[in-house]
């Protein structure tokens, strides 16, 4: 595909400028891909998605004998699975120039926890189950950004709202553009952006300060950030903005070919370059930042290897393009029909099973005086034998109307994978252990189905993450490593003349899956009576706190033992 460049020379246009044809076109994509989306997810996807897990009633105030019955069992099932799917220690294994580097294993494992990667991944999961698919980005923070005065790199979650991708990619792997959308106060964008400083206001809805601005009563200290806020004049209507700004980020494949000699300036020796003189502009991709009809940034992707730093987490196969099913459809209607069915239940108990007294007119009872509490006291006529008083009740309600919500809720559980065996619960009758653990196994085929799903994304997160490093972090610095013990150094080497393409970086897929790591961390004790593995392994492998530190004493003692072993030989 090719985007016109905002600086490229043409005709002069009185209406438009460089910048607004260029943002116009990114609108036009922007449009496109979140028309595809749409039509995929169907419009207002990810506003009902977002009710869904806040537990927020969108019928609004109901009658108080008719509550609104939310039973979040499918967000808690949810939740249940993002952890037991980011419940494992991603190994990966670097190698430069045909050699194992473990020296930057360890640098590059250790950062992955100093970022807390694994929790950012437990929350894509979380948007990956509740709105179809998860989005990682990594990014860079130059050094004179960051408190430590030293350039990061770091890995956030993404709302799947805020990506708008290809529609006609079926994967990261062939897609032509993406573009993301960040909020930021304008003095925030000023640090990114030199340009950023002639935006001068936006159109965004003020929320939360909209009565207190609108009123007069909320004022801002002189300084930057007194932009924030204010009128905005909209269609001939003054609109209140909380000063924050949308900017937005293109990432695309542009093949645009520019000239050696312009590419290289005018005093370049022509009778060097080779026939066709041309090359592309953008060699890695083409990246792109406006805001506010400004154009912030236009170059090639800073990225390594031509990478769009976006990762997306599925958890159902993407058959039909890149949105897959979101797994809440295959069984909240069984949810909510189960919240009507309690809703039922309650109101049901409330307006129909309230007792009704019968008090015969010649009982002398007064109605206005009678109030059927308890221990009340009423004197009745006894010179009738028709003086009583009766309290008629509705008959119970059958057992199985009671139970019906719960069968609904049950057989929710085993569409989402989540039977009695996953419980501990694999039948009656005397199992042995072999067969106890493969009827729980089994019983995990959607969450080993994802464990699948997520090897090449992360795959893909790691190698992203690692040449960013390499490529940006050229310093040498430490990475502390606490165990109960001590503290455990582990040292990046950074180089600024590295040749990335040198390394290479292999993730481990058995690593990621959630059910392998708990089965191995079984198996730990019998390899280690067997003596297939050292205690050292063995300690790591199950994920003991101090693993070091009691390795060492294991061997002190084994060395003690041996040492008075051939004491008493020699005597």
């Amino acid at each position: 595909m090719r985007i016109i460049s905002a600086t490229r020379k043409s005709q002069p246009d009185p209406e438009e400028t460089p910048d607004s044809k260029l943002i116009r076109q990114i609108d036009n994509l922007q449009f496109l891909s979140k028309s595809f989306r749409d039509d995929s997810l169907t419009t207002g996807h990810f506003d009902d998605a977002k009710r869904f897990f806040t537990l927020i009633n969108p019928i609004g105030p109901t009658p108080s004998f008719r509550p609104h019955v939310d039973i979040p069992e499918l967000q808690m099932l949810f939740l249940n699975e993002a952890t037991d799917l980011s419940d494992a220690d991603p190994r990966v294994y670097i190698s430069s120039q045909g050699e194992r580097d473990k020296k930057r294993e360890k640098a590059f494992q250790r950062y992955w926890a100093k970022e807390h990667v694994n929790q950012r991944i437990f929350e894509a999961n979380i948007w990956s189950l509740f709105s179809s698919v998860g989005f990682l980005q990594v990014g860079v923070t130059e050094s004179g950004l960051t408190r430590t005065g030293r350039t990061r790199v770091w890995v956030k979650s993404r709302n799947p709202e805020t990506v708008y991708p290809d529609p006609a990619a079926t994967s990261e792997e062939n897609w032509a553009y993406v573009i993301l959308e960040d909020e930021m106060y304008i003095d925030q964008a000023c640090q990114f952006f030199d340009r950023a400083r002639f935006i001068r206001s936006s159109g965004r809805m003020l929320r939360l300060l909209q009565s207190s601005a609108a009123s007069g009563s909320f004022e801002l200290p002189p300084g930057p950030m007194s932009v924030t806020g204010g009128p905005y004049a909209s269609n001939d209507e003054e609109v209140t903005t909380d000063g924050r700004i949308v900017v937005r980020y293109c990432f695309c494949y542009d093949s645009t070919e520019q000239s050696v000699r312009e590419s290289a300036g005018s005093s370049f020796n022509t009778s060097s370059v080779i026939p066709a003189g041309f090359q592309r502009r953008y060699p890695h991709g083409r990246m792109i930042v406006d805001s506010e009809g400004i154009v912030l940034f236009d170059d090639d992707n800073p990225f390594p290897f031509s990478e769009f730093p976006i990762i997306r987490i599925t958890s159902m196969p993407t058959l039909y393009g890149f949105w897959g099913v979101p797994p809440q459809r295959y069984s909240r209607d069984l949810q909510n029909l189960a919240g009507r069915m309690y809703t039922q239940v309650f109101e049901n108990a409330v307006r129909l099973n309230n007792g009704v007294w019968f008090i015969n007119e010649v009982a002398g009872v007064d109605p206005a005086n009678f109030g059927g509490i308890p221990a009340e006291v009423q004197i009745v006529n006894s010179q009738t034998q028709q003086g009583h008083i009766d309290l008629k009740v509705p008959p119970a309600f059958p057992q199985h109307f009671l139970e019906y919500p719960e069968l609904l809720l049950q057989k929710q559980r085993t569409l989402q994978g989540f039977t009695p065996a996953r419980s501990g619960e694999p039948g009656s009758g005397n199992i042995s252990p072999n067969l106890f653990d493969s009827s729980i196994y089994q019983s995990q085929f959607l969450t080993r189905m994802r464990s699948r799903l997520m090897a090449e994304p992360l795959q893909r997160l790691a190698e992203i993450m690692f040449y960013t490093m390499l490529t940006y972090m050229t310093d040498s610095r430490t990475f502390p490593a606490f165990n109960e013990a001590d503290i455990d150094e582990v040292r990046w080497e950074g180089d600024p003349n590295a040749n990335i393409a040198d390394h290479l970086i292999e993730l481990d897929p058995n690593s990621i899956e959630a059910v392998s790591a708990k089965a191995l961390r079984q198996m730990v004790p019998m390899l280690r009576q067997q003596g297939l593995i050292d205690a050292r392994t063995g300690l790591e492998l199950m994920g003991i706190p101090g693993a070091d530190e009691i390795a060492d004493n294991i061997e002190n003692e084994q060395k003690l033992a041996a040492l008075a072993k051939m004491s008493r030989k020699g005597k």
